[in-house]
């Protein structure tokens, strides 16, 4: 379904200006100056005071006069759902730049919530606002009305987005009140322009230009004075006088009667408006009232009369509080002021809407392809049947509109025999539970959608499994996970591209940690084809980093590195490259290049990673535990633990899984026996849980680690016993890499037994199999014990004395390969490496064609750096805030695989950048 049909356009278009309006040149050109004075700030402007004081009217104005362009997102209550208030503010943006924020909307699809996990808001948004970075002209975002929002996370993720913005995107906060957002800073930075009710309080002169030129009143010059001092400038007040009384002989006595606070005066000149009217226009006004928005259609049909468009024209002519919504003229609302009065009217004189007027105000919208405003209507006259057929057949496209917690909200108003009547509204109230971590609810709906007998909704009955395959895997069901996993893949319809892709991930899940790596191969393949054909680039890279986590398990490694390339290339190719969890894809990359022994290009490769995936901070932590893993081919143990130490630092601020935690203090442990520090290495593995054998295919698994730790403290007999169970595994023969570091282990325990030759032959038959599948470095990291066996293998070799090892002899190859190890074990002198040797691998060029290029201000920056300039200067000399410049430094970094200014600047000049 196309995004694009599921955006209301009222909502992201600039709101029509009255016809009675006024230009505020002086305040226009006050407020200019202003901005022109704080450049390269604001960074944010902000126009706040009580409904009335014209906001809207004098933003729109504005950006009319002015050269920049302005885009709209008009707020309302309902958009209180972060996926939904997000999405709108990217397709009010598309409105200037129609290209923008394809991986951040992707991400804010409904589709990914299971499939890819949890997302964080800075993981959401960071793709979007590396794209506002790459534009070049100024561009105004307005936000009317944000007094609506009332979720706590939207304002978080709002002052995350704010504080992250560039300079040329310049956001325009409308509200009746301050945001809760720590405005006391911005201030002191100079980073806010205001605009409060003073300000926008009409002048004495532009009272006087009011009345004249546009109402074409001649009063008193004592009377305008005495409207100015008791209204203070308020123009909700002006309008009302002039609308309403304009052809009154008593103005004059009418201001005099005017006195208390804004609310009094409101009150009595809306009693006065009301009173004035024809019997007709006053009934109009009392039964439409309580509507949020109206159309002369939708009036005709709802209140049973035939001239609701001349009624509307009166109205429109009298400025009597009615605001169109729209350049067309079909759809209008009352300002909220005035709606407050005649809601109010409406309870004195009993004229509240009946049942039956619900009824046909929701059976209009249905007919008009309204579905959410027919579900408001519905619901307010209690016709729960209707709101339910609505759901059962709407709920995908309302998804996307409205968001899920308000379809959740709905849900929860609904009787439980109209709910529990339809299969597919049961299992969605599940989808939603689980999203929000309600389990008890959760599993309450299980057990209803197991007394609907409804064969027929094949994808309901799919999307069910699936979520039970989501909740067995997150409480550790794996036996249950699988089953429900491959009866949703069974029962959903191929057409159900979304849902297949999440059973897919979920189950290809299942069968990674249930040790079933090849079957996991398959179904993240299934899923990976099934996003490619969809489009949908998130779950696309999800799937791939998928694929590529099984090939790295198994030690596919040649077909992990083609594979991994590839991913790089479409994604540079179809736009997606700067999703953060392509971070993951540059990390195996650099995996796979430090395991070859190519260090250099692995670093840049997991630098260029990290740098991408930080907003993600689950996938970041395990790409600090990889990226530590270079630290420790390199035998720079304090910076493997630096990385950990951020893990550490991350989880103190966001708990991270357990998993991750088990994963750090395990490689941390490993990298403390490496200098020797053997009793903390024994301190931290106590502390983890040492027969988890769900993580057993990674290097650092803890019961890997756990009976490295025993060889290294000597108890010979537990690390028999230890290295003994995990050969026994079904694992051992899936995973090359487990299997190499088994046999190493093995020879490790026979060189503490002094049984040399079994020691070289548990060696010899590891070098077989990591020549096979493209390992390297996993030898030279062994060290130890290890080293000794290594050296009598190539004395034997060397002096021809007793040729134990044939395969030696006869193997070329693989003696070439003992050789290189030797080199980088230091048992023999390094010979200069060809571009034929097996490792490292120079024969193959950097991967800077599948970066995305460094955009023209980055280059400046670059050649900013290299000339020496401090970020202060190139702040200065470029206009740009320290904020800004700092941003683009950490995506020119990035991109240059490099860690640091002086790194940078000795890269670009490699790549002839600078």
């Amino acid at each position: 379904m196309d995004r694009k049909t599921m955006i209301l356009e009222r909502k992201i278009a600039p709101p029509p200006m009255p016809s009675n309006i006024i230009s505020r040149t002086g305040l226009l050109r006050e407020f200019n100056e202003k901005i022109g004075s704080a450049a390269p700030y604001p960074q944010i402007i902000l126009i706040t005071s009580p409904a009335g004081y014209g906001k809207t009217t004098f933003a729109g104005q504005w950006i009319a006069a002015g050269k920049e362009p302005g885009v709209w997102f008009n707020i309302d209550e309902n958009d209180n759902d972060l996926h939904r208030f997000f999405t709108y503010v990217i397709h009010a943006l598309r409105k200037e730049h129609p290209d923008l924020g394809k991986g951040s909307l992707d991400m804010l699809s409904r589709y990914n919530a299971l499939a890819e996990g949890s997302l964080t808001i800075e993981g959401i948004l960071t793709p979007l606002m590396n794209e506002l970075y790459d534009l070049q002209e100024p561009l105004y975002l307005l936000l009317d009305h944000y007094h609506h929002i009332t979720d706590p996370g939207i304002h978080k993720a709002m002052y995350f987005f704010l504080e992250n913005l560039p300079e040329n995107v310049t956001p325009v906060i409308l509200s009746r009140k301050e945001p809760p957002w720590p405005l006391h800073q911005w201030r002191s930075k100079g980073g806010l322009l205001e605009i409060t009710e003073d300000g926008l309080a009409f002048s004495l002169e532009e009272t006087k230009t009011y009345l004249r030129e546009k109402a074409g009143l001649l009063i008193a010059s004592e009377d305008i004075n005495a409207l100015q001092e008791k209204t203070e400038g308020w123009v909700t007040a002006l309008q009302l006088i002039t609308g309403s009384f304009g052809q009154s002989p008593d103005i004059g006595e009418l201001i005099r009667a005017l006195s208390g606070d804004h609310q009094q005066i409101l009150r009595y000149l809306t009693e006065e408006a009301l009173n004035r009217q024809p019997e007709k226009i006053r009934e109009f006004l009392l039964d439409t009232g309580g509507l949020s928005r109206f159309s002369p259609e939708f009036c005709n049909v709802l209140l049973g009369r035939e001239d609701s468009e001349e009624i509307i024209r009166f109205l429109l002519k009298g400025n009597l509080f009615i605001v169109a919504l729209d350049t067309g003229g079909k759809w209008f609302r009352y300002h909220s002021l005035f709606q407050e009065i005649l809601t109010r009217h409406q309870s004195r004189e009993q004229r509240m809407p009946t049942r039956e007027l619900y009824r046909r105000a929701g059976k209009w919208f249905e007919e008009e392809g309204d579905p959410a405003e027919a579900i408001r209507a519905y619901l307010k006259g209690k016709d729960y049947s209707e709101v339910g057929e609505i759901l059962d057949y709407k709920i995908d496209h309302l998804w996307e509109t409205e968001g899920f917690k308000q379809i959740l909200q709905w849900m929860e108003q609904l009787p439980e025999e109209v709910r529990n009547q339809s299969l597919r509204l049961t299992v969605y109230s599940g989808y939603m539970y689980l999203l929000i971590g309600n389990l008890e609810a959760t599993m309450k709906c299980f057990a209803t959608a197991e007394k609907i007998d409804d064969p027929s909704d094949m994808e309901a009955l799919g999307i069910l499994e699936t979520l039970r395959t989501t909740f067995h895997l997150v409480n550790g069901s794996m036996e249950e996970g699988f089953q429900s996993a491959r009866k949703a893949l069974q029962v959903l319809p191929d057409s159900s591209y979304f849902w297949k892709i999440s059973a897919s991930i979920v189950y290809g899940d299942v069968k990674t940690f249930s040790g079933d790596l090849i079957g996991a191969y398959e179904v993240f393949q299934d899923a990976y084809r099934l996003s490619r054909r969809a489009g949908n680039a998130l779950s696309t890279v999800s799937a791939a980093m998928n694929i590529l986590k099984v090939l790295w398990m198994r030690g596919e490694l040649h077909e992990a590195r083609r594979f991994a390339e590839e991913t790089l290339k479409i994604a540079k190719e179809e736009g997606y490259a700067n999703l953060p969890r392509m971070g993951v894809v540059w990390v195996f990359l650099g995996e796979l290049l430090r395991e070859k022994g190519d260090f250099e290009e692995g670093e840049r490769c997991a630098n260029r990673g990290l740098s991408l995936c930080e907003p993600e901070k689950m996938l970041y932590g395990m790409c600090c535990i990889f990226r530590s893993a270079l630290s420790l081919s390199r035998k720079d143990y304090d910076a493997g633990l630096e990385y950990l130490g951020r893990l550490e630092e991350m989880n103190r601020e966001t708990v991270l899984p357990v998993l991750i935690i088990h994963l750090m203090n395990s490689w941390k442990s490993r990298l403390l026996m490496e200098k020797g520090e053997i009793d903390r290495a024994r301190e931290l593995m106590n502390e983890v849980d040492r027969d988890d054998l769900t993580t057993i295919f990674f290097p650092c698994s803890p019961p890997v680690m756990n009976a490295r730790l025993l060889l290294m403290e000597q108890k010979t007999e537990q690390g028999r016993e230890a290295v003994q169970f995990l050969e026994n595994l079904p694992q051992f023969d899936v995973s090359r890499r487990l299997m190499i570091e088994l046999l190493l282990m093995k020879a490790h325990l026979e060189e503490l037994s002094r049984e040399p030759e079994k020691a070289e032959t548990l060696v010899v038959k590891a070098l077989k199999v990591g020549k096979g599948y493209g390992f390297y470095q996993i030898f030279p990291d062994e060290g130890g014990p290890i080293k000794t066996v290594f050296e009598r293998l190539l004395t034997r070799e060397s002096t021809g004395a007793d040729a134990s090892y044939p395969v030696l002899k006869e193997d070329t190859g693989l003696l070439q390969y003992l050789q290189r190890i030797a080199e980088a074990m230091g048992i023999v002198p390094s010979r200069e490496k060809s571009p034929e040797s097996l490792s490292p691998d120079a024969s193959h060029p950097p991967y800077e064609e599948l970066v995305e290029g460094l955009t023209d201000r980055e280059l400046e920056i670059l050649r900013s750096i290299s000339r020496g300039l401090s970020n202060v200067e190139i702040s200065n000399t470029m206009h740009l805030s320290i904020h800004t410049v700092k941003w683009h430094n950490k995506n020119i970094f990035g991109k240059l695989g490099v860690n640091n200014r002086t790194q940078a600047v000795a890269r670009g000049r490699e790549l002839k950048l600078i």
